[in-house]
């Protein structure tokens, strides 16, 4: 799963661009995000219980972090929705990370410290080259681009989540 604090660049742009705030609104904005992460990972648990296994709360998870940053980027909305939008994208996230990490540890055997170590260090250098490309996206194109195409990486990682599902179920 994402990176958080790499990306808070691109919601803080998004923050200060919308709405005109400064860097301490910004900041105090941003930190909902954080409060939505310590949300989702104290609901990890209960979200794994809801379904019979942790690749659908994966799904779910990743789904909702694809709406949450479409919604929060593309929409029209005010400030308060965007915060929701914020709360809703870190819990997701929040969520998603134990998923995750669950499913590779069972399934990795004796192998789990390298293979968490790995699967972390792909997924940050996911982060770490999408980032920027996003926010020069915003930068250049709009909103609009932008969110599609973090979106569409979400997306996609649902669908590589469905797959996986299914060869494994």
């Amino acid at each position: 799963m994402e990176a958080p604090w790499r990306a808070m660049y691109w919601r803080g742009e998004v923050l200060r661009l919308r709405y005109g705030l400064g860097v301490a609104g910004v900041g105090a904005a941003l930190s909902v995000f954080g409060l939505g992460l310590a949300v989702g990972n104290l609901l990890a648990g209960r979200a794994s219980q809801c379904f019979a296994r942790e690749e659908s709360a994966l799904m779910v998870a990743t789904a909702l972090v694809a709406l949450a940053m479409t919604l929060f980027t593309t929409a029209i909305m005010g400030l308060a929705g965007s915060l929701v939008c914020l709360l809703a994208w870190g819990a997701a996230l929040g969520i998603a990370a134990p998923s995750s990490t669950a499913i590779l540890a069972r399934r990795a055997a004796s192998a789990k410290g390298q293979v968490l170590a790995v699967s972390e260090s792909i997924n940050n250098l996911a982060v770490l080259m999408l980032m920027p490309v996003a926010v020069g996206s915003l930068a250049v194109h709009g909103t609009v681009p932008a969110a599609l195409l973090v979106g569409g990486c979400c997306m996609a990682g649902v669908a590589l989540t469905v797959a996986d599902r299914r060869m494994t179920a």
